[in-house]
C-alpha cells in the first residue's frame, strides 16, 4: 500500500512539473518570437504600373491646363519638368509628395487628355547638365502653341497680363507689329503673344532665344 501511494505522489510531482514548463515554453518563447518578428519589418511600397490614373487627380481629366494647375499644387503635387511638344501633345512631370512617385500629365489643346503615373522616378529626374532656369536645347518648334497659356487665346490683353505674369512668365519687350515677347520662368523659353483688337489671337513658342534679346 505504502508502495502504491509512493507511486501515485511521484506521478503527480511529475505532471504538475511538466503542466508548468509547457506553460512557461507557451508564453515567454511566443513573446519573443512575435517581438523578432515585428521588429525590423520593413513596409515596403510598390510603385504603381507605368500608365495606372492617378486616382487623386482623375476628376482634372478634360480640364483646361492652365485653370487646373493650381488645382494640382494643392493636392500636394509638385512639378518637376516639361518636354518639348511631340505633335500635338505636350508632357509633364510631377512628384507625389506622400509617395514621390512620378506623375506625367499629357496636355493636348490646351486641356488635360491624361494623368498616370510613369512607373519609375527616373522621368521625374532634371538631368544635372542643365542648371535650373538656363534654354533647353530642345527648344519647342516655332509657332507651337504654349500648353499652359492656351486658355488665355481670346481673352483681353489688359486683363489676361497679370495672369501670365502668375503663371511664371516674364514680359522682355513688345513691337509695332501687335507682337509682345515673354520668357518662360521655368524653361527660358521664349513666347510670342499676337494682339489684334485688343485681345490675344495667338500664344506660342517662338523657336529661338534670340527673340525674347531686347
Amino acid at each position: 500500500m505504502k508502495l502504491t501511494n509512493s507511486v501515485l505522489a511521484m506521478a503527480v510531482a511529475i505532471a504538475s512539473a511538466s503542466v508548468a514548463i509547457a506553460a512557461k515554453a507557451s508564453t515567454v518563447p511566443y513573446a519573443q518570437s512575435t517581438a523578432n518578428l515585428t521588429s525590423g519589418i520593413t513596409v515596403a511600397r510598390s510603385q504603381p504600373d507605368a500608365g495606372a490614373t492617378v486616382p487623386r487627380l482623375r476628376d482634372l481629366v478634360g480640364a483646361r491646363a492652365g485653370q487646373a494647375e493650381n488645382a494640382i499644387r494643392q493636392r500636394g503635387y509638385r512639378f518637376v519638368k516639361t518636354d518639348p511638344p511631340s505633335g500635338d501633345a505636350v508632357y509633364s512631370y510631377w512628384l507625389e509628395s506622400r509617395t514621390n512617385y512620378c506623375v506625367t500629365i499629357r496636355t493636348e489643346q490646351g486641356r488635360y487628355q491624361s494623368i498616370v503615373y510613369t512607373g519609375g522616378s527616373a522621368d521625374c529626374n532634371i538631368s544635372s547638365n542643365t542648371p535650373a532656369g538656363s534654354p533647353s536645347s530642345r527648344q519647342p518648334t516655332a509657332g507651337t502653341t504654349v500648353p499652359r497659356l492656351s486658355d488665355l487665346v481670346g481673352a483681353r490683353a489688359g486683363q489676361a497680363e497679370n495672369a501670365i505674369k502668375q503663371r511664371g512668365y516674364r514680359f522682355v519687350k513688345a513691337d509695332n507689329g501687335g507682337y509682345t515677347y515673354w520668357l518662360e520662368g521655368r524653361t527660358n523659353y521664349c513666347v510670342t503673344i499676337r494682339t489684334d483688337d485688343g485681345r490675344y489671337q495667338s500664344i506660342v513658342y517662338a523657336g529661338g532665344a534670340a527673340d525674347c534679346q531686347k
